[in-house]
């Protein structure tokens, strides 16, 4: 990744996939832009790893234009850019309102869109664009409708992305976690037996670290996936050979809620 310049949106959370994805990718040589709303925390990761930090709303086109112009204006180019933002949630569909879908929809789906047309626009030389998806976008896990159908949504974007841009070097792919030990979800695992019902259904045994799901990001990202576009990989110890855990194996939806509440990043 040496001298590429990077755009890593949802990256504010220490410790979590954005956050780790950024400090491999600047560890690697990179000219990493570090972005998300929180402008505080940008500005700590930023000095860590040397970068430019730049706050954006993801729901907000206009916002992410802006992003992508910063990060042209600084480095020159613009040669890589992941989608990372997040917000865990929890709501069985007899509860899900009209703003439930605009909401999960905005940022899942729509910010995933004006994404991957900036970053097009400014990739002069071809180009990698990397979307994250879910695990939820293929097996059911309860209470969460609104998200698992936009992270659907998402990968099958990223198909008609890959073919619209091929002609012009621009690769897209999307990554598919599992259950991810991230600040956004860390109250969430503190409940009783939810992160043993994940567990069970994973082979390799446990569930995933940001590492995982960054070093992922980051080879896509980068020359060693040359030939790699239009695919969602998943980043899950397997799971995806198994199920998600049911209604009966794990908390309730209103303490799931309430442990994942202000958990967007």
């Amino acid at each position: 990744m040496s001298e590429k310049t990077v755009i890593v949106l949802g990256a504010s959370a220490e410790g979590g996939i954005g956050w780790v994805t950024a400090k491999i990718l600047a560890a690697e040589g990179a000219n990493v832009v570090v972005s998300a709303r929180n402008k505080e925390s940008l500005t700590v990761l930023a000095e860590q790893i040397n970068g430019l930090p730049v706050t954006c709303d993801a729901t907000d086109p206009s916002s992410i234009a802006r992003l992508f112009d910063q990060a042209k204006k600084a480095y020159g180019s613009v040669d890589a850019a992941i989608y990372t933002p997040g917000q865990a949630w929890s709501k069985m569909i007899d509860d899900i309102t009209p703003k439930d879908l605009r909401e999960a929809a905005d940022l899942h789906y729509h910010g995933a869109v004006y994404f991957l047309q900036q970053a097009a626009k400014h990739m002069v030389n071809g180009g990698a664009v990397t979307l994250m998806s879910s695990i939820t976008a293929q097996h059911y896990y309860p209470g969460t409708a609104c998200y698992a159908a936009a992270k659907g949504a998402v990968e099958h974007f990223a198909r008609y992305a890959a073919v619209e841009y091929g002609t012009r070097n621009i690769r897209v792919n999307c990554i598919r976690p599992t259950s991810t030990r991230t600040p956004m979800v860390e109250e969430a695992l503190k409940l009783p037996g939810l992160e043993e019902a994940g567990t069970k259904e994973i082979p390799l045994g446990h569930i995933g670290e940001p590492e995982d799901v960054a070093e992922a990001a980051v080879w896509l990202s980068s020359d060693r996936a040359s030939f790699i576009t239009g695919v969602t990989i998943p980043v899950d110890g397997g799971n995806h050979l198994m199920r998600m855990p049911q209604a009966s194996e794990l908390p309730s939806p209103e303490e799931l809620a309430a442990a994942y509440a202000d958990s967007s990043i």
